[in-house]
């Protein structure tokens, strides 16, 4: 009777261990797909940030070829402007030559006389505005996006300006010559103004193109970061679960030979 007890609870400690063994090997199965799952994502996360990598110096070359573009629009501007100065200049000296040539009419009618004088003062003021004004659009066009309608009116109303002080002056029987070259450089002075403008567009349009690139290099920089922190909190992740792993697996070795142990012990009773 004492025989069959000790038999059995012998039988009931084996199952025990055996229930306890199968237990630690699903919990160990459980673990090795944890493992896997964790190196499955972190290949994910590598292989996404090697795309955003990628992005990122593709969008820094876009900027880099919009930088240069820019630079030389620049160098657009400044020549278009001293060949409006030049052009301006010439025509100044052109009308200096009409009024020479109606000194003669002048001394015959005074009030005319100073009509006229006082006309091509107020457009030689005109004219040195709208040059002074050219230029500061062009040194500061990077920072008065805001205020380049304003700008585009005053020089609209320049122009305007122009236009009436040379019709003043046609008003004074100049010669058919200075009236040709006047008309020529109200055309000019149009086209010119309408060039300008158009060149500030571009020019907003340039700003708006690399404020759009900065935010969009930020915000991959941003999730760049991230995904940095996400894969070394999966490395460690990694490495707690190798850690576990080999704890399991020695823990089974043991359990192996504890049961071999027994089933020898059993075998040399019996």
């Amino acid at each position: 009777m004492c025989g069959i007890l000790e038999y059995d609870f012998e039988f009931n400690s084996l199952l025990h261990v055996m229930q306890s063994f199968v237990l630690r090997r699903k919990m160990q199965i459980k673990k090795e797909k944890d493992l896997e799952l964790a190196a499955k994502i972190g290949q994910s996360l590598l292989e996404r940030n090697k795309s955003l990598m990628h992005k990122t110096e593709t969008m820094e070359k876009y900027l880099s070829e919009h930088s240069d573009r820019e630079e030389q629009l620049r160098h657009d501007i400044v020549r278009k402007n001293d060949l409006l100065q030049k052009f301006l200049k010439d025509q100044e000296d052109l009308l200096l030559e009409a009024d020479n040539r109606s000194e003669d009419e002048a001394k015959s009618s005074e009030s005319a006389s100073l009509v006229r004088d006082d006309s091509f003062g107020t457009l030689q003021d005109k004219c040195h505005v709208l040059e002074q004004q050219n230029t500061r659009f062009i040194l500061e066009a990077l920072h008065l996006k805001e205020q380049t309608a304003t700008e585009e009116l005053k020089e609209r109303q320049l122009v305007a300006d122009c236009v009436q002080q040379l019709l003043l002056i046609e008003a004074e029987n100049l010669s058919v010559d200075a009236k040709d070259q006047i008309t020529a450089l109200t055309d000019d002075i149009g086209r010119k103004a309408e060039d300008n403008i158009r060149q500030q567009e571009e020019i907003s349009q340039l700003i708006d193109t690399v404020v759009d690139l900065q935010r969009r290099h930020t915000q991959l920089s941003e999730d760049n970061e991230e995904l940095q922190s996400l894969l070394s909190t999966s490395q460690v992740g990694q490495d707690e679960l190798k850690s576990q792993v080999f704890f399991f697996l020695c823990l089974k070795r043991y359990f192996l030979c504890v049961l071999l142990l027994y089933f020898f012990l059993l075998k040399i009773t019996s």
